[in-house]
């Protein structure tokens, strides 16, 4: 094959690749900025913990936010962690009628929208738990 040809097939192929596999946009704390919906929840044989309301996230730290631990009332607090791929770690933890909670994301990811992150970790007590965050605004 001439020099004129390789070149040609090489470009080729690099515009194939360009168009088939473009960068994938970098994730960064800022995806995290604002009010999301928040929900846990384990159910094993012999216990079951839930808990739901609004976060608000400011800067990777969970700044506020109410809902109810079970049917308690309770407040939010805690921090979620990005990679540059939308992986999610991170805790978020509250108190209710004099107890308190801890919920724990080992492994989660953010949706390349950035309005939806699913996770997976652990409780109080080490008992796995799904969650659940859906951005509000």
């Amino acid at each position: 094959m001439n020099k004129k040809k390789t070149i040609l097939l090489l470009a080729g192929i690099f515009v194939i690749l360009s168009v088939a596999a473009p960068l994938k946009a970098q994730q960064t704390t800022s995806d995290l900025n604002g009010t999301w919906d928040f929900f846990a929840y384990g159910y094993y044989e012999v216990f079951t913990t839930y808990c739901f309301g609004t976060i608000t996230v400011d800067n990777s730290a969970v700044t506020g936010g109410s809902g109810n631990y079970h049917s308690a009332p309770t407040g939010f607090g805690g921090g979620l962690h990005i990679g540059e791929d939308g992986d999610i770690t991170g805790s978020v933890f509250g108190a209710y009628d004099g107890n308190s909670f801890e919920y724990t994301i080992l492994s989660g990811r953010l949706n390349p929208d950035a309005d939806t992150i699913v996770a997976s970790g652990t409780d109080q007590n080490s008992w796995m738990c799904i969650y659940y965050f859906v951005r509000v605004k």
